[in-house]
């Protein structure tokens, strides 16, 4: 676009100097500051182009950062879930333990009530103190 506008101007220049010896300040005057004016604006869309693509760039990034914090989220949960049934199994087997030593706790309590049992009923039984009768 740049050189279409230069393009321009030369032949607006070209055509004074052929119409004329003394070219019209005013109207190259005037040209010029148009191509000085388009100069400026391609300059600025190129900064700007800059600008958009650095934009994308970082909403690239924060897109990344955003997929990579998800990743490290859903990792953190799959630790902790882990975590959790290990503790949860832990818990269990203890309770499994602690419920069968129980169990043969009052298992050992009630065969030594029933020993004592028997030793009472023995003890009123006369034929087992004196020998069998």
């Amino acid at each position: 676009m740049q050189k279409g506008e230069l393009a321009r101007v030369r032949a607006s220049r070209d055509a004074g100097v052929s119409s004329s010896a003394q070219p019209a300040r005013g109207d190259l005057a005037e040209a010029l500051d148009r191509a000085q004016a388009r100069v400026q604006e391609l300059e600025a869309e190129r900064q700007g182009g800059g600008v958009v693509t650095l934009q994308a760039q970082m909403d690239g990034l924060r897109l990344e950062l955003v997929e990579a914090d998800r990743a490290r989220a859903i990792e953190e949960r799959a630790r902790a879930v882990a975590d959790l049934e290990f503790l949860k199994d832990r818990v269990l087997k203890k309770r499994r333990e602690q419920q069968r030593q129980a169990q043969q706790e009052a298992a050992g309590r009630m065969g030594s009530v029933f020993g004592s049992l028997d030793d009472i009923v023995s003890l009123g039984d006369l034929s087992v103190g004196q020998g069998g009768a």
